[in-house]
């Protein structure tokens, strides 16, 4: 069951459809893509308000070149996907890439809890001028 939201998250993701990510969002989910400085995302978000403006950023200053969730691995109401990514920051032109783990708690049909792993100074770096 947790791992159908988080499916539903991504292909919502994939489609820009945003409204429909933010309702599979609870109220007091924490978006947490907290790392290394210098980059606009990089905080702790919370509900989905938070969450809403996690995304406004990241479209604005990130595209997505690539975006290839490969494997789901659920236990419970936790969920870890591992799969691959690119990006383009806009303001830069630079590229960054990394493999990723993206671990999720999912509860009641709602998540509550986000966290990437990947190479953040990648990210970091691609924001350096």
């Amino acid at each position: 069951m947790s791992i159908d939201v988080v499916k539903q998250m991504y292909d919502a993701f994939e489609e820009g459809d945003f409204p429909r990510m933010l309702s599979l969002v609870s109220e007091d989910c924490q978006w947490d893509h907290r790392g290394p400085p210098g980059v606009p995302i990089g905080q702790l978000y919370v509900g989905p308000d938070g969450v809403g403006e996690f995304f406004e950023t990241f479209t604005e200053t990130q595209e997505t070149l690539e975006f290839d969730p490969r494997e789901f691995f659920g236990h419970g109401d936790r969920v870890v996907v591992l799969g691959h990514h690119r990006f383009r920051v806009k303001e830069t032109g630079k590229e960054w890439a990394s493999d990723f783990a993206m671990t999720w708690t999912v509860k009641d049909g709602k998540v509550t809890h986000w966290r990437p792993i990947h190479d953040m100074s990648a990210e970091a770096e691609a924001y350096r001028p």
